[in-house]
């Protein structure tokens, strides 16, 4: 006897949009389901000091992923740094959902995905998404974003960016703005400050033609086959179900499947963990090839008492692709980005995987995290080192020049699936290897993503695999 017929595991935009998805599936009609809602992600209710974090994470149920990443990277020490980068789970419309909606052919195919399958679940969303657009945005005219009706796109940004432009879904209205607090600070891929960009609420779910239990403060700790264990007013319970689906985000998904009994071995855990991403230049050797990828907030503790944060290389230049502004006005990262922008992954990234080697191993107690620079963009170090020596310390803080100048850092997208699960049509149809009664939804499912707006992105692949899914 099942408690439920349904159990959806996380409460945000790909939980969301799986719901709408499964509104259409005749399959699940009259069906009872579960979706277990946390107020906060948590590890064990340990609540995080979040003194000197970037204002990203500081709106409401924006640091979702904190304690995640604090509880699984604590021992990630590379080179006398600890590099803390989060992004925020279930919360990611709030940081995503402002930038410009794109995605290109050869990511879709390369995910098993049909381009234009995909544009018409775009269509879809768009009739319970709601997207403002940005005709009432006061756009800054930094580089020129035509105010219509589908994004218009600066000959600046396509000289950056052109290559990502070939056979890319431009997505009008690509804004989810519903609030009246919202002032136009053009700001949202930093994090509204004001909270006024969508994120599905209580009502929403509600809202849905599906007979939906919404389980409020429930965060899932552990899944069994057709059980999901799960902490309510800091008491244990569970809950029984025929089928269960994780919507939680990469870093929940891969807890809860990581543990799952008998399935994954520990060799397999260490190499799929959700890798924290870096990148540095070390000035002790006459080349430094060490990297792995670029995020959007970089925190460096030099030692245990000194936790500084560093602005980002190309973060001005995201910030002006989705809203028209650029926040650096440093002349040194302009020459920087000038050089890096055409190895750079499109609004996602710092180096594409295409320029990498990347692994990841355990040595003693730490987590060490390396790679190598392919031979492809090795020759460009040379002419970046050149422009970082010629100054010292640069007056806004952006480069503090020391024997090592650190790049950024984050949490990197598609580690969510531990590799024993893994299957290449995760992403089609949300199926892991072997196991047929859980599927997964969301960011985790990619491999590494191109799009400026993954956030849609999900939201419409989530909804794409709720109209279709069978069991």
């Amino acid at each position: 006897m099942y408690d439920y017929d349904l159990i959806v595991v996380g409460c945000g935009a790909s939980s969301y949009g799986f719901l709408k998805g499964l509104e259409k599936n005749k399959d699940f009609k009259d069906k009872k389901i579960a979706v277990l809602c946390p107020s906060e992600y948590k590890q064990n209710t340990v609540k995080c000091n979040i003194k000197g974090i970037s204002p990203k994470f500081l709106q409401d149920k924006n640091l979702l992923s904190l304690s995640y990443y604090l509880d699984t990277f604590v021992n990630v020490i590379q080179n006398n740094f600890s590099h803390i980068g989060v992004h925020g789970i279930g919360g990611m419309c709030r940081m995503w959902g402002g930038s410009i909606g794109t995605f290109d052919k050869k990511t879709l195919n390369n995910n098993n995905l049909d381009f234009d399958e995909f544009s018409q679940c775009y269509a879809e969303i768009e009739k319970f998404l709601p997207f403002s657009g940005n005709e009432e945005d006061d756009i800054s005219d930094y580089f020129d974003l035509k105010i219509t009706k589908s994004v218009v796109i600066s000959q600046r940004v396509r000289k950056l960016y052109g290559k990502f432009f070939g056979d890319t879904f431009k997505v009008g209205h690509p804004r989810l703005l519903v609030r009246d607090n919202c002032n136009q600070c053009n700001q949202c891929l930093a994090g509204c400050k004001r909270n006024s960009i969508w994120s599905p609420l209580e009502q929403d779910f509600l809202n849905i033609k599906l007979d939906i239990s919404l389980l409020k403060d429930s965060f899932a700790t552990k899944i069994t086959k057709n059980r999901v264990t799960y902490l309510k007013d800091d008491k244990e319970k569970i809950l029984n179900s025929r089928y269960i689906i994780l919507a939680g985000g990469v870093m929940q998904n891969y807890k809860l499947l990581a543990n799952l009994e008998n399935v994954v071995n520990t060799k397999a855990k260490l190499l799929n963990t959700p890798a924290l991403a870096f990148s540095f230049f070390n000035f002790t050797k006459n080349f430094e090839f060490s990297f792995f990828g670029m995020g959007n907030a970089t925190f460096i503790l030099e030692n245990k008492n000194n936790l500084d944060f560093y602005g980002n290389l190309y973060d001005g230049y995201s910030l002006a692709v989705s809203s028209g502004r650029v926040v650096s006005n440093n002349k040194v990262v302009d020459s920087l980005f000038k050089i890096i922008s055409k190895y750079m992954v499109f609004g996602a990234g710092f180096v594409s995987s295409d320029y990498a080697e990347c692994s990841l191993e355990k040595k003693n107690k730490n987590i060490v995290i390396s790679g190598r620079y392919s031979e492809k963009y090795q020759s460009k170090i040379h002419e970046i080192q050149k422009i970082i020596k010629k100054f010292s310390i640069v007056n806004n803080g952006m480069f503090p020049y020391s024997k090592k100048i650190l790049l950024g850092s984050d949490i990197h997208y598609g580690g969510g699936i531990p590799g024993d699960l893994y299957s290449k049509t995760l992403v089609k149809d949300g199926n892991l290897k072997n196991i047929s009664h859980v599927k997964v939804v969301g960011g985790s499912t990619f491999s590494y993503l191109p799009p400026v707006s993954p956030t849609l992105s999900y939201i419409a692949n989530s909804y794409r695999i709720g109209k279709q899914i069978k069991f």
